[in-house]
């Protein structure tokens, strides 16, 4: 993630659907913070799962308000 700049990391199942997100932080709180060893610790146990997302054809205040009311 540090070397292509990026915060976090969408995650795909086997059919190529989003099962997760893991974000920097993720890595800081739920691990570098419990003092878990990093190469030890799979993403599955440490990511946000089933992420609410929207289409690309969303428009921007409807996605504010999903992202408001937390649906």
């Amino acid at each position: 993630m540090a070397a292509r700049r990026v915060d976090a990391v969408l995650l795909t199942d086997s059919n190529a659907l989003l099962c997760g997100i893991l974000t920097d932080k993720d890595i800081t709180t739920r691990v570098i913070a419990r003092e878990l060893k990093l190469e030890d610790t799979p993403v599955s146990k440490v990511m946000t799962r089933n992420p609410l997302f929207v289409l690309g054809d969303t428009l921007a205040v409807e996605a504010l308000q999903k992202m408001v009311q937390g649906l």
